[in-house]
């Protein structure tokens, strides 16, 4: 049995602010409000505004609220009815989804997305006066970069309840659809202004060390955004912090999101369930080139499993977004012993653009009220092989065509005769007679084809 003390907290615990591309022109936000059932009720509309200075545009967005709001309260199910949301005294807290649409035909480098509200939980314990301050969104886009473009995504709530003393791991639980790069940052939570300077920390914390742990510091992966770390606080620390995630295509910065988060420190006695041993085991295809990091070629299939445990001996539930994430992406869940489980992940990269892609593994397990619950993540890095392009002709004398070979960065053609070059992508080839060229390229998979080959035929005019 786990055993908790609570204390009631007011309005905002966290929101998420993305978008995605409906055509060249055409965005769609999506906004997530976190609310505390004791708080006010949230607004069944808001607006997202809009700005580039570039561009000279000041403009908004109204987004609505899509349906109605749900509970996800960190609670076994049954006491989800103790609520707060529900007329009880424990935490309780819903979601709300506002969406809406905007036309942006302008092609502006320097897009600001935002929206602001007052006022933050009364309770926080890590800053001055909470329930004065307000809260901030931000999301960017550079449109003469990306071209359509949809912002990295979450599917993991940004409100989090852990007990003291236990080591634990969140997943921010960013994906981007476009296979797009993703790079994680601590920064200062924004109030209801632009200014930073209106958000203050008391001391010791800051926007990197947020709360309390054993170590003095948080462990954040800037490239899977999991934060690691195990609070030593006081017995109840409701702390608030933020992320910003950069999302970077062709080694281009295009777009960035951020996330308000609210990590809730008990006084419970849980542990979460954690994977017992090794991330990935019995691995079938790909190349694991770390402990939870696999590297696929495009158009092939892997195969993985991983044993998650509990030392309480709770009943243990894993869930997994792999298939938001890859769209061949498939989990097996099978419960082993009650203080156990396995999974069994399937990926095919058919139809899969080269990038790299998130997802995670969500653990809970059945302690009440307030369940124990950990994250992992998992890399998947899908390669190009490397390709010629089709084969193709030319009429002689005085034609030429180009090719272009891409999956590497570094290529290096065979014969050079009639090239223009033999070490760039893309040489000019002009041969007098039907000539079949190879490529050799730097694409260091071994799961990929790192050669390929391209016929140019020769056709001659008849006089």
């Amino acid at each position: 049995m786990l055993k908790c003390s609570f204390s009631n907290a007011t309005h905002i615990e966290g929101a998420d602010l993305t978008y995605r591309s409906l055509t060249n022109d055409t965005l769609e936000f999506t906004f997530k409000f976190y609310r505390d059932c004791v708080g006010i009720l949230p607004s069944n509309s808001y607006n997202i505004y809009i700005r580039s200075t570039n561009c000279n545009i000041y403009d908004s967005c109204v987004v609505m609220q899509l349906g109605t709001e749900i509970e996800v309260s960190p609670l076994c199910p049954n006491y989800i009815s103790q609520s707060t949301c529900n007329g009880g005294t424990l935490p309780g807290v819903q979601e709300y989804i506002y969406t809406g649409k905007k036309y942006l035909p302008q092609l502006c480098d320097d897009y600001v997305f935002s929206w602001e509200e007052c006022c933050r939980n009364a309770t926080i314990t890590n800053i001055a006066t909470p329930g004065l301050v307000g809260i901030r969104m931000e999301a960017t886009w550079n449109k003469t970069a990306s071209g359509m473009n949809n912002s990295a995504a979450f599917n993991t709530l940004p409100v989090f309840y852990t007990c003291v003393n236990q080591p634990m791991n969140w997943f921010c639980g960013g994906y981007d659809s476009d296979g797009d790069s993703l790079v994680y940052n601590f920064i200062q939570p924004r109030s209801n202004t632009a200014n930073t300077d209106s958000f203050v920390y008391l001391s010791p914390w800051s926007f990197t060390y947020p709360l309390t742990t054993q170590s003095g510091s948080m462990n954040l992966d800037n490239s899977t955004g999991e934060i690691s770390m195990t609070p030593n606080g006081m017995p109840l620390e409701i702390s608030c912090l933020a992320l910003k995630i950069d999302e970077y295509r062709n080694s281009n910065l295009i777009a960035s999101v951020m996330r308000d988060i609210q990590m809730v420190i008990l006084n419970c006695d849980n542990s979460a369930p954690m994977v017992a041993g090794n991330l990935i085991n019995n691995l079938v295809g790909g190349i694991q080139t770390s402990s939870n990091t696999i590297e696929l070629c495009a158009g092939t299939q892997a195969s993985f499993d991983v044993i998650v445990h509990d030392i309480n001996g709770d009943n243990v539930f894993a869930t997994s977004n792999i298939n938001s994430v890859l769209s061949g992406g498939t989990v097996l869940l099978n419960t082993i012993l009650p203080d156990s489980a396995h999974a069994h992940f399937n990926i095919n990269t058919n139809g899969m653009n080269a990038g790299i892609y998130n997802f995670n593994l969500l653990l809970n397990e059945n302690a009440c009220p307030i369940f124990g619950q950990n994250a992992y993540n998992y890399t998947i890095k899908i390669l190009q092989q490397t390709d010629a392009g089709l084969n193709t002709a030319i009429c002689q004398p005085a034609n030429s065509i180009q090719l272009n070979a891409v999956g590497g960065t570094v290529f290096s053609w065979l014969p050079t005769t009639g090239l223009s070059a033999s070490n760039i992508s893309n040489p000019i080839a002009s041969p007098i007679v039907t000539t079949t060229y190879h490529v050799y390229s730097n694409n260091a998979a071994s799961t990929c084809s790192n050669d390929d080959s391209v016929i140019v035929a020769v056709i001659h005019r008849l006089y």
